[in-house]
């Protein structure tokens, strides 16, 4: 799932992006340029990043012991600040 969702995202987005300077070069040179990816797939491209993201998740990388999701971020007296960083 991992390698799936981040290439549909990678390829979709990467696609986007060309069309995107495209189309701000035709501006910049005064000529017309229609959008050619519809930003519905964008939406599909953004939902695949965050099935991406969410299937790559290690936690057995995480720093052992944690008490709470507010540590893990670095926040509190006791956050740890290293984990900050990864997560």
């Amino acid at each position: 799932i991992h390698a799936i969702s981040g290439t549909v995202h990678t390829a979709i987005g990467a696609v986007y992006l060309l069309d995107v300077m495209a189309g701000d070069l035709a501006k910049l040179f005064g000529m017309t340029w229609t959008a050619h990816v519809p930003f519905d797939l964008v939406l599909a491209s953004m939902v695949a990043g965050a099935v991406n993201a969410v299937s790559g998740l290690q936690p057995a990388l995480l720093p052992r012991p944690f008490k709470d999701l507010l540590q893990l971020l670095g926040f509190g007296e006791d956050g740890n600040l290293k984990a900050a960083g990864f997560v």
